[in-house]
């Protein structure tokens, strides 16, 4: 061991070789060997002002500052490529600070591996809803709080069932609603369905259930509910009508439903089904015509009615007195009283029945007066008759006492029509004699006698 002293400086050298011997300015003492490539132990008292943190690979021109005031540049000129095995700090921190809530970020001591501070995570050790507890440990965020590290999808852009953006205080997210929680409530063709959270989060469809009747089996018109009451007609389907309190003739008003009827939607009566004009609304569009619900507001005219029995009950249809049913037939008096009108089933009004039919059986034919009615109408209101006035009726003609007798119908009565013979003849059987043939008989026997030609004097 050699030991030199130079400004006050007491150096100790310590080698084996001779080569290391001697006295060395104690400034620019350098780690380069003779040889200028040594691995030492770099216990260096240079007093370089490098605080070189970087892996030495130096090629060392650095200009040492030396305590007395000469600049002098090193004389050795080793390119010493430093392979040191020391601990600097200039190792990479990142590579060996693994350790759960331990950083080489943490502020004041960047590049150092030190605890992270209470309720930060700066590497993301706990993963999302959990910070560092200032131990190196992790620790639940709370309860309701958003999530710092924003990885919680936010309540904006999930489902009824999802996210909501927050913490749940046992370190996982916490969602809008619990698993089993209605989500949802849907209504569609009278169909009511309740939507219920899955356990994926899901929103999706548990029961489904008919609308009740007391709503008139109808979904509200927003889609999400049933409609229950009513207090209008129109709260109610076109099927059904509200029964209110003063209904009480057509519906149970003595309580709300399930025990009566009272402000709920019941169903409207069938088309032909009994009514007034008072209980209208009983019929399906209010309609009540000829006192049963029919399919029309109105049924004009004699020959048109709602309440044809029948396949047409209910119907606006016309009356057909012409087919000879008598379902179809109209009431009496339809039209008029006088005989020979009718419904002829084509039109809505009364018309004349034609010539050779009856259709109500107005004309009875006359078995014993030859000229009373013949069984069928005139085509102009009245009955028809047998033989027409003036016309003999067929009764036999008789001649008596200067008098012939011939029957005629007049006003629709077989009438005796007296003639007198021409003067002075008689009758011959049933009628006049207008020659006496040299018969006195033939003639008025009391005034005349028959001239003939043996009669003829002078």
């Amino acid at each position: 061991m050699i030991i030199c002293l130079r400004n006050s400086l007491v150096v100790v050298l310590l080698g084996a070789t001779a080569a290391m011997v001697g006295c060395f300015d104690t400034v620019s003492m350098d780690k380069g060997a003779a040889d200028g490539s040594t691995t030492d132990a770099d216990t260096d008292t240079d007093i370089d002002t490098d605080a070189d943190t970087d892996s030495d690979t130096d090629t060392d021109t650095d200009t040492d500052i030396d305590t007395d005031t000469d600049t002098d540049t090193d004389t050795d000129t080793d390119t010493d490529t430093d392979t040191d095995t020391d601990t600097d700090t200039d190792t990479d921190c990142a590579s060996t600070c693994t350790a759960t809530c331990f950083s080489c970020d943490v502020p004041g001591f960047i590049g150092t591996c030190t605890e992270v501070p209470d309720d930060e995570d700066y590497d993301n050790d706990c993963g999302s809803c959990n910070v560092c507890d200032g131990s190196g440990g992790c620790k639940h965020v709370g309860a309701d709080t958003p999530d710092p590290k924003a990885i919680c999808p936010a309540a904006a852009v999930t489902g009824a069932c999802g996210e909501d953006g927050t913490c749940d205080g046992t370190g996982g997210c916490s969602y809008k609603l619990a698993i089993s929680a209605i989500c949802d409530t849907t209504c569609a063709s009278a169909q009511l369905s309740t939507w219920r959270c899955d356990i994926s989060h899901n929103c999706t469809i548990d029961t489904t259930s008919a609308c009740p009747a007391s709503g008139g089996s109808q979904c509200n018109t927003v889609g999400d509910d049933c409609v229950y009451s009513c207090t209008t007609d129109t709260d109610c389907p076109t099927t059904h009508f509200c029964c209110l309190g003063t209904d009480s003739a057509i519906c149970d008003t003595s309580a709300a439903p399930p025990s009566g009827d009272l402000d709920s939607c019941v169903l409207r009566s069938n088309l032909g089904d009994p009514c007034t004009t008072s209980t209208a609304k009983v019929c399906p569009a209010d309609q009540c015509v000829n006192d049963v619900c029919c399919n029309s507001p109105a049924c004009a005219g004699d020959c048109y009615a709602c309440n044809i029995p029948g396949a047409f009950l209910g119907y606006c249809a016309y009356y057909n007195d012409s087919d000879g049913v008598t379902t179809s037939d109209s009431p009496v008096g339809t039209c008029a009283t006088s005989f020979c009108r009718g419904c002829g089933g084509s039109s809505p009004n009364c018309e004349n029945v034609p010539i050779g039919e009856d259709w109500n059986s107005d004309c009875d034919e006359d078995t014993v007066e030859p000229c009373g009615f013949n069984g069928y109408c005139d085509n102009m209101g009245a009955c028809d008759f047998k033989i027409d006035n003036g016309i003999s009726c067929g009764a036999v003609q008789t001649c008596s006492g200067g008098i012939e007798t011939d029957y005629v119908c007049s006003t629709h009565v077989c009438t005796g029509s007296d003639t007198s013979c021409p003067t002075g003849y008689g009758c011959d059987g049933t009628s006049c004699t207008t020659d006496c043939g040299g018969v006195d008989s033939l003639c008025m026997m009391s005034t005349h006698y028959c001239c003939n030609s043996t009669d003829v004097t002078g």
